[in-house]
């Protein structure tokens, strides 16, 4: 299957699920992403934005803590992003958040009442290479 058939048939289980904290927020659903193709690691447990927002504080931001947990397979992309790649960007309205990166440079992110939100971002805080 094509990377972007996996990452179609990933996303639709979350289609009409609401957000979990610490199960398939936009940090958790990137992991499974990562965990799916081969990349296991450990998310600290948290079951609330509140937790979550904690863990991240204590690291010093959402891409401090996505450095220390990320296994080292995962290395920063240099360059443009590509499918399959997971990624921090900044908005306007959430701050921080974890996006995967899809076809063309469209990102998605987990939308907290079911499904994604799809946005096609000017920058990225930092983006990690998904090894093929």
């Amino acid at each position: 299957m094509s990377r972007a058939g996996a990452l179609a048939a990933f996303l639709k289980p979350f289609a009409e699920k609401p957000v979990e904290w610490g199960i398939d927020d936009c940090t958790a659903v990137c992991a499974r992403w990562l965990w799916q193709n081969g990349h296991a690691f450990e998310l600290p447990i948290y079951r609330t934005r509140r937790e979550a927002q904690a863990i991240i504080i204590r690291h010093g931001g959402l891409v401090a803590t996505w450095d220390a947990l990320l296994p080292t397979s995962i290395g920063e992309r240099i360059g443009s992003p590509e499918l399959g790649d997971i990624g921090i960007i900044d908005t306007r309205r959430y701050g921080p958040i974890g996006i995967i990166v899809a076809e063309g440079g469209v990102c998605l992110w987990r939308e907290e009442h079911g499904g994604f939100h799809w946005i096609k971002p000017r920058d990225f805080l930092k983006v990690w290479a998904l090894p093929e």
